[in-house]
C-alpha cells in the first residue's frame, strides 16, 4: 500500500490519493502503462497494470493487424484529414482496442496540428510522439485533497481547453453527461476533426448512449435536444469488437445523417458481414454530406467494393 501510495503522489500529472476515503485509483505511469489499484473494499490490495503494445500506431498498422480493411482504412483516412475533417466517436465494449484505434486515428492528423486532450485519466498519451508533443496540451481530471478542496473536474477543463485556441478537441472517454456536453460544445463551436470514445456494444447503441448520458446532471440536455445537436455536430460512429480468436476487428461503421424527434438517425456503411474477417461497405452508401467533407481530402469512391 505504501509503495502504491508512493507513486500516486510522485507519478502522473498530478497527485492522488490512495487511502481508506480514496481507496481506487487510477494512475498513468512513466511509460504509458496503466495503473489500478484497489484496497479496503477487497480482502486484500489488488494491482492491475495494464500495458498497451501500441502507443504509436498508424492506420497501417492496423490493417497489417487485421483491425480493418484496406479499404476502410482510406475512408477513415480521408475523414480524419483537413479541409473539412469529420467529428468521429469510437465506441466498443472493454478491452476492444478503442485507445489503439484513437491513436491510429489521431496519426492522421498533421503533426503540427494544435490538439487539446481533456481525459478523466491520462491515457492517450500523445506526448510520447516527439513530433506531436510540441503541439498537444493534456489535461487530466484533479481529484480534491484531503480537505476536500483542489478538484478540477471534466467540465472545468472542456471549458478553459476551448480558450487554448484548440485546431482539434479530442475527449479521452466519454463515460457521463459531462464529457458528452464537453464534447457536442466543443464540436457546435467550430471545432471539427474532434475525437471521443465511448463503451457501448454496438454502433447504433453508442448514440443512444450519448443521448441518455446527456440526460444526466444540472444542465442536462432533452432527448430531442440532444438528437439535433449529434446530428449537427458528429458525422461517424467507429465500432470495435474483440472476437474468439482474439482479434480486434471494426464491426461496424455508422454515419449520422439526421434527427427526427427524439432519435439520432444513422446508416450503417461498413459492417462485419458474415464470412468477412474485416468490415467491408454495405449496400447504403455515404450520403452527399459526408461524400463532400471525404473527397476533398482524397477519398476515391472506386475503391469501394459494395457487397449486399
Amino acid at each position: 500500500i505504501e509503495l502504491i501510495r508512493r507513486m500516486a503522489r510522485t507519478g502522473g500529472n498530478t497527485e492522488r490519493r490512495f487511502d481508506d476515503a480514496h481507496p481506487m485509483l487510477d494512475l498513468r505511469l512513466d511509460d504509458g502503462s496503466r495503473l489500478h489499484a484497489v484496497m479496503a473494499v477487497c480482502p486484500r490490495p489488488a494491482v492491475s497494470i495494464r500495458k498497451h503494445r501500441h502507443l504509436r500506431v498508424s492506420l497501417e498498422d492496423l490493417v497489417r493487424l487485421g483491425t480493418l480493411s484496406q479499404q476502410l482504412a482510406h475512408t477513415l483516412a480521408a475523414a480524419i484529414a483537413p479541409p473539412s475533417p469529420c467529428s468521429i466517436v469510437v465506441a466498443g465494449g472493454t478491452d476492444t482496442g478503442k485507445t489503439t484505434f484513437a491513436r491510429g486515428l489521431i496519426s492522421q492528423i498533421p503533426p503540427d496540428t494544435r490538439i487539446v486532450v481533456v481525459e478523466d485519466n491520462a491515457e492517450l498519451g500523445l506526448c510520447f510522439d516527439p513530433a506531436r508533443a510540441p503541439h498537444v496540451v493534456e489535461m487530466e481530471v484533479r481529484q480534491p485533497n484531503i480537505e476536500g478542496v483542489g478538484g478540477i473536474g471534466m467540465e472545468g477543463l472542456g471549458r478553459n481547453a476551448l480558450r487554448m485556441r484548440p485546431d482539434r478537441l479530442i475527449i479521452g472517454e466519454t463515460r457521463s453527461g459531462l464529457e458528452v456536453r464537453t464534447m457536442l460544445e466543443a464540436m457546435n463551436s467550430g471545432h471539427e476533426g474532434s475525437l471521443t470514445t465511448i463503451h457501448a456494444d454496438s454502433s447504433s447503441s453508442a448514440l443512444t448512449k450519448m443521448q441518455t448520458l446527456a440526460l444526466t446532471g444540472s444542465d442536462s440536455l432533452e432527448m430531442e435536444a440532444s438528437a439535433h445537436l449529434i446530428s449537427l455536430v458528429l458525422h461517424l460512429v467507429v465500432h470495435l469488437a474483440k472476437l474468439p480468436d482474439g482479434r480486434r476487428v471494426v464491426t461496424s461503421v455508422r454515419e449520422v445523417t439526421g434527427a427526427h424527434g427524439g432519435t439520432v438517425q444513422s446508416s450503417e456503411v461498413f459492417k462485419l458481414a458474415p464470412g468477412e474477417s474485416v468490415a467491408v461497405p454495405t449496400a447504403a452508401g455515404f450520403s452527399p454530406r459526408l461524400l463532400d467533407r471525404l473527397i476533398p481530402a482524397g477519398f476515391d469512391q472506386r475503391i469501394l467494393r459494395v457487397v449486399a
